[in-house]
């Protein structure tokens, strides 16, 4: 696999889990719900990440919050590398899926205590870490 296909496969998976994790907009909220997260049982913020990414058919086990920059799925972006749509945002205690321009409600989509939407991830504060999800090319 040539270097530009490889890097446009990983673009497309990106694109990929981010568009996974669309399809649970609504779904409720379950406090500490972690690994047992389900659309029908509840998310809380790490279950809905862990659950989308392997819907999306990429395997993720599930971390807290607290160690998901430490999981070897995942690569913490540089400062001067740009987020892009698909990326994990990590704070303190909350993580999501960066997906700026799809809803007039904000540019993180994750799982709150009013279940999975979009909302401003400057709520969170301006301290967080970029992750991107790797996956291995085939």
């Amino acid at each position: 696999m040539l270097k530009h296909e490889h890097a446009e496969r990983k673009a497309a998976e990106s694109q990929h889990q981010r568009l996974c994790a669309t399809r649970f907009v609504g779904a409720p909220y379950r406090r500490g719900a972690g690994a047992d997260s389900s659309p029908s049982k509840g998310f809380d913020c790490s279950g809905f990440v862990c659950y989308s990414i392997n819907a999306a058919g990429v395997s993720f086990p599930h971390n807290p919050t607290s160690s998901m920059a430490s999981s070897p799925s995942v690569r913490v972006l540089k400062p001067n590398e740009a987020i892009t749509p698909g990326n994990l945002m990590l704070f303190s205690k909350h993580v999501g899926f960066y997906d700026p321009g799809r809803s007039s409600h904000g540019d993180l989509l994750s799982a709150g205590d009013k279940g999975v939407r979009y909302g401003e991830a400057s709520w969170y504060g301006n301290q967080y870490k970029s992750l991107k999800v790797m996956v291995k090319c085939k």
